[in-house]
């Protein structure tokens, strides 16, 4: 019986028979390896330096997008004279064949990407990583890797009004839904925060956008909290050293041991054996 006889008698595809005869001939590990279904449009060494390179992309901070990556797909298909049914007029690949390049590709999905500073990406080199451990770990051996006596401080950023709404039960179809808040826009306000692993933590200075400073400013604040006014919001030096004062006063009555500071890119350490010093030096 040939296979257009049998694909009216089984009522299946006559290609079935056919496929079916040919991998009788195959030995079984080729059979295994066989692939069903159609073929990929892209190959699949086309497609893991594809892969690749979207990864590099996303290691040098520039990644690529979903637009960008089936725009290389049809650039990639049209260079290597690849057959494909991609869109010709708006000269990339569709979003079918995105998807099936993300299910070959588990290790790649899509990413919400996050703002970093140039100073910031170029400042995180291998060299200054080593200076960073170099300073860090006689400090830790110092203090017997006891978390109470480290402390690191930070700065955020608290804005006086919402960014994020609840939602509510209002008219369906109504264009605009509105909440009532103090401003539209509101001001930032900077905090820097000094925090021990244990939990201990020093009340934290607050830097108001303003040049007059009214104490209906701090009603709720931490017990403690320091407040400086400065029109740019930013951190300088002289507002800085107020939380160093503190710092250097919450430990005033322990002559014992010695506490460590850590602040972004300097290492303060404070030490009362007799007397009072600090000492800073470049890290991470």
């Amino acid at each position: 019986m040939g296979s257009y006889k049998a694909s009216g008698v089984l009522n299946i595809p006559q290609t079935t028979p056919e496929c079916y005869v040919k991998n009788r001939q195959k030995s079984s590990s080729e059979t295994v390896k066989t692939k069903l279904g159609r073929k990929q449009v892209v190959p699949c060494e086309a497609e893991n330096d594809l892969a690749e390179h979207c990864l590099l992309m996303e290691r040098k901070f520039f990644g690529l997008t979903m637009a960008d990556v089936m725009c290389l797909a049809y650039q990639l298909a049209v260079r290597n004279r690849i057959k494909d049914q991609f869109c010709k007029r708006n000269e990339k690949a569709g979003r079918k064949w995105l998807k099936n390049f993300l299910c070959h590709h588990p290790k790649i999905s899509v990413r919400t990407t996050e703002g970093l500073s140039l100073s910031r990406a170029r400042g995180f080199t291998p060299e200054s990583v080593a200076q960073s451990f170099e300073i860090y770990e006689p400090t830790m051996d110092t203090i017997q890797h006891n978390p109470a006596r480290l402390y690191n401080c930070d700065k955020t950023g608290i804005t006086t009004v919402q960014h994020k709404h609840m939602k509510i039960l209002g008219l369906k179809g109504k264009g605009q839904i509105s909440s009532l808040q103090s401003t539209e826009w509101g001001s930032l306000v900077t905090v820097i925060n000094c925090m021990s692993p244990t939990g201990h933590f020093i009340p934290p200075l607050l830097v108001f956008p303003r040049k007059n400073m009214k104490q209906e400013l701090m009603n709720g604040t931490t017990p403690g909290s320091i407040h400086v006014c400065h029109p740019s919001r930013w951190i300088q030096s002289k507002i800085f050293f107020p939380v160093v004062s503190s710092f250097h006063q919450t430990y005033k009555a322990d002559k014992r041991r010695s506490n460590y500071l850590s602040i972004g890119r300097a290492l303060f350490t404070h030490q009362e054996p007799g007397g009072n010093y600090f000492s800073s030096s470049e890290s991470c």
